[in-house]
């Protein structure tokens, strides 16, 4: 059915049909569907072929589909067709309308040493376009090197990374593609937040009549419009903090880099800010990493997660699958009247054969269940069994943080 023949002068070919059916159009608005041997879901499967294959493959299949295609457009009488978004052909293969993302950026086995320590240890990666993707680990698991490697600041020893189609080795350029918002605040106290975007956005030679109106309707978004031309020294720590993110955004970037975006935020900027960054990926199919030691704001915000841990990646999965890869089972709280009481080992004992992870601090007896809901009622009466007086009982799901635990252990790290 595929034919290569003649391929190298499909582009004439085409052209000569395309102009000639311009006729025709005036004739008649007929549209017939396309030839009845092209089907659009076609997939050519040559992954494992040698790489003469693939080439064989993908212009076999070039030429089957355009000429199905102008054929079509030819009967209909279309003088003219834009290129159809149908075939990728990259790295040999030929694909029909591909449904995976396109990818933002991506490392392949990216290594950094210092020393003998190995600070990231041949890391792969890959965050597609639109996709706020959550980066967690302990002190020392390699988050912070493998985000100022991303940003080109630091070299990789091994590995290449790439930023939007382009590797950042060979094309230092692509860090125009990253905005970052870093942990540390950077500002300058003594100018005020419009004449800091402003200002910022010259060193991407942004003319000031773009950046001018972009800064204040950014400022505005943010809930910073009324201290617009107050100094940022006068500003408070969750101004300062909501003026930072603007300043990586300036020059609109598609990729944002976040390092602990809410700390010193208060609740209400915290979902100013969380609904902003949503939005701002959603309104140019743009790319956020996140980096935060605060769970809960990485299990609202990340559409997946990657937990490293010394240098390597343990997990990448949605927050809600790792919690369910990882989950300990539910948690249960019951605080007693008295951690004095005479029984209480006793029934402790009794507990260890029906839960997990029991612990006994002060008042409180914590334990964790699979089925809490089944179980629940056992529990309360090995405390009644035992006459140990109870003040209240609280339950918990499993989170994001419990997944962590289980995957990097409970051992203090150090900074």
């Amino acid at each position: 059915m595929f034919d290569a023949k003649d391929s190298g002068n499909q582009e004439a070919q085409r052209s000569a049909r395309y102009t000639n059916g311009s006729s025709h159009r005036a004739k008649t608005n007929e549209h017939p569907p396309f030839a009845k041997e092209y089907s659009p879901s076609f997939v050519y499967k040559a992954e494992e072929a040698d790489t003469t294959a693939r080439k064989k493959a993908s212009v076999s299949l070039a030429s089957a589909v355009d000429r199905a295609v102008s054929e079509t457009w030819e009967g209909a009488g279309q003088a003219s067709m834009a290129p159809m978004p149908v075939l990728d052909f990259a790295s040999g293969r030929a694909y029909a309308q591909r449904e995976e993302p396109v990818v933002a950026v991506e490392l392949r086995g990216v290594t950094k040493r210092y020393g003998s320590l190995v600070a990231v240890d041949q890391l792969d990666l890959a965050i597609p376009i639109g996709e706020i993707f959550g980066m967690l680990g302990p002190n020392g698991a390699g988050k912070t090197t493998t985000i100022q490697m991303l940003c080109g600041l630091l070299k990789p020893d091994e590995g290449e990374i790439w930023v939007q189609g382009s590797c950042l080795s060979s094309s230092p350029d692509a860090r125009r593609h990253i905005g970052v918002c870093p942990q540390q605040l950077v500002l300058w106290e003594k100018m005020t937040p419009l004449e800091q975007l402003v200002f910022l956005a010259s060193a991407y030679d942004i003319p000031e009549k773009i950046a001018h109106p972009r800064a204040l309707s950014m400022l505005k978004a943010l809930g910073l419009w009324e201290k617009r031309d107050t100094l940022a020294k006068y500003l408070s720590g969750g101004m300062k903090r909501r003026l930072n993110l603007l300043m990586a955004l300036i020059h609109e970037p598609s990729i944002l880099v976040l390092d602990e975006p809410e700390a010193g935020l208060d609740p209400q900027s915290r979902v100013l800010v969380r609904e902003y960054v949503r939005a701002w990926v959603r309104e140019g199919q743009r790319t956020v990493i996140l980096t935060s030691h605060n769970m809960d704001e990485v299990e609202r915000l990340a559409d997946r997660v990657a937990v490293m841990d010394r240098g390597q990646l343990l997990s990448l999965d949605t927050p809600e699958q790792l919690k369910r890869q990882h989950q300990q089972g539910d948690l249960l709280e019951i605080e007693i009247a008295d951690a004095a009481q005479p029984h209480l080992e006793e029934a402790l004992f009794v507990l260890h054969q029906i839960a997990s992870d029991v612990r006994w601090e002060g008042t409180i007896v914590s334990m964790r269940m699979d089925s809490l809901v089944e179980h629940l009622s056992l529990v309360l009466g090995v405390f009644r069994r035992f006459k140990i007086a109870i003040q209240a009982v609280r339950t918990r799901p499993s989170t994001l943080e419990d997944a962590f635990i289980s995957l990097t252990g409970r051992a203090l790290r150090d900074e």
